[in-house]
């Protein structure tokens, strides 16, 4: 076969630009979009839109804030109502998405936080060096560390500001803003339900109860087994909302009360947390030796999750180009069998 140059073909091709006939594509001869194994027509850009949405939600799945509700969870993230507890966290139970004011994003800034275990307690703030900060210890208490689990269980707290009454008031409340779902029976006999629940142990949370979880943002499936009567699981979304809002209230709010004035006595402002950070003494070898170590092991953790990813990804496409098939409850387990094996 003799050679040719490539000018020479293009001059060519140019030059037969009308004389070639148009190129066609047949898709039955490629794997088309099914649905419950059925080829459809169309609809590809809703399937597109669901391929970036699996991204993202692999991309949730693979964070660090919420290993224990995914990798460490045991297959206990099996048993949450996802959809519900977005809606619960991002605020979208009584509010709607278009509402935007000061109110609305404190609560979210909160539940964000809150569901990512996050906010400003002493244990976060010593681990990012903010200045004047001198170690882990509950500002108020000063007996245990500031943890994220330690903001409900603290003895500073008001004799009633306990995770078990504020639920009780806001289940009294929600209930008697509803006087025509349920009658007196039926509303002693959920009450006796919902507790029966609350006392079930969180396989999440550790060795705490599914109220722990609702403090989180979590919304457990056993809570919907208890709705037999119309118009129950409005008000159980209500009861959740209600919660979460008084425990930013009673809780978090009091407590950076609190811990504001007490900084002030000492000296430690706002704008100084800001602008400076904490050095401490002989600190600058360690850190050196440990930031090698730790960027050594975080590219190494990128390689393994973006393997996982990829692996996901692809797999996500499998299911919705050739079978169809949509298996959003099965995330988990896919995430954490992969990260086992790798």
């Amino acid at each position: 076969m003799k050679d040719v140059k490539i000018p020479a073909i293009k001059k060519e091709l140019v030059s037969c630009k009308f004389a070639i006939k148009e190129v066609e594509i047949n898709v039955s001869h490629f794997g088309r979009l099914r649905w419950n194994y059925v080829p459809i027509e169309g609809a590809y850009r809703f399937l597109f839109k669901e391929l970036s949405y699996n991204t993202t939600k692999i991309d949730l799945m693979l964070l660090e804030y919420v290993k224990d509700c995914f990798i460490s969870s045991n297959g206990g993230n099996a048993l949450i109502d996802w959809t519900e507890s977005f809606k619960l966290i991002k605020n979208e139970i009584t509010t709607s998405r278009n509402v935007a004011n000061r109110e609305d994003a404190a609560t979210r800034c909160f539940r964000v936080k809150n569901f990512l275990k996050i906010l400003p307690t002493y244990e976060v703030l010593w681990m990012r060096k903010v200045w004047g900060i001198p170690s882990k210890k509950c500002p108020r208490c000063a007996i245990e560390e500031e943890t994220w689990d330690h903001l409900w269980i603290c003895n500073k707290n008001r004799a009633g500001d306990t995770e078990s009454e504020i639920f009780k008031a806001s289940l009294d409340e929600v209930l008697s803003q509803n006087v025509d779902i349920m009658d007196k029976d039926q509303k002693n006999q959920w009450k006796e339900d919902l507790w029966e629940v609350a006392a079930t142990k969180s396989m999440i949370m550790g060795p705490e109860n599914l109220i722990r979880e609702i403090t989180r943002g979590l919304i457990n499936e056993k809570w919907w087994r208890t709705c037999k009567i119309r118009g129950q699981c409005k008000v159980l979304k209500d009861i959740f909302d209600v919660y979460l809002k008084k425990i930013q209230m009673q809780i978090w709010n009091r407590r950076c009360v609190e811990t504001i004035e007490s900084e002030r006595q000492l000296g430690i402002l706002k704008d100084l947390k800001r602008k400076k950070k904490r050095v401490d003494d002989g600190e600058e070898m360690m850190e050196k030796a440990e930031g090698e170590e730790k960027s050594e092991n975080k590219k190494t953790r990128k390689k393994i999750k973006n393997i996982i990813k990829i692996n996901l990804e692809e797999n996500k496409k499998d299911d919705v180009f050739r079978l169809g098939i949509r298996d959003r409850k099965s995330w988990g387990s896919k995430v954490i069998s992969n990260l086992v094996n790798t």
